[in-house]
């Protein structure tokens, strides 16, 4: 675990995976109420889980677009030369 805060300060995508921590952690105060502190433990991670998955497929996506935008210009053609328009 220390390990882990040490990489927090270390390593952006580090940084990634408390986006989904603080709403999991939300949703699991909120709806959860298993009375046992095992399944509730379980169910955290999974939460977090999804929604690390989901930030990552939204970040993911949004760089996608940002390459889709990229000027056609800057395509280099496989002989070296700028490709034609």
């Amino acid at each position: 675990m220390i390990d882990f805060l040490r990489a927090l300060r270390a390593n952006a995508a580090y940084r990634r995976r408390l986006l989904g921590f603080i709403p999991a952690l939300v949703v699991t105060e909120i709806f959860y109420k298993f009375h046992s502190f095992s399944l509730e433990c379980m169910a955290f991670f999974a939460t977090w889980l999804l929604f690390d998955v989901l930030t990552e497929w939204i970040m993911g996506s949004a760089k996608m677009k940002d390459l889709s935008n990229a000027p056609s210009d800057r395509l280099i053609a496989s002989n070296g030369n700028k490709a034609d328009q």
